[in-house]
């Protein structure tokens, strides 16, 4: 099995929907502001919207990739081999 084309096709998938998804988070966090953490009148809290933004990216982006492996590896399983 070539574990290494299952883990960079997962890991380009996961990249990117985790990435979109801590985003849009992020976004509605900051237009909430929950206690006006995000941003006052003096602007923006760029360090509690990167804390915000990576405190979702990560554990998406690993959840995501074991996901993605085990679905590829799954479907290969069943016949349809991907060509060397």
């Amino acid at each position: 099995m070539r574990i290494g084309f299952y883990l960079k096709n997962s890991l380009i998938k996961s990249v990117i929907v985790s990435v979109l998804i801590a985003a849009v988070v992020t976004l509605l966090e900051w237009f909430n502001n929950p206690s006006g953490i995000f941003h006052d009148n003096n602007g923006t809290h760029w360090s509690f919207v990167m804390d915000t933004f990576s405190s979702w990216w990560w554990p998406l982006m690993l959840c995501l990739v074991l996901i993605n492996v085990f679905v590829n590896i799954l479907h290969t399983s069943k016949g349809n081999k991907v060509d060397d």
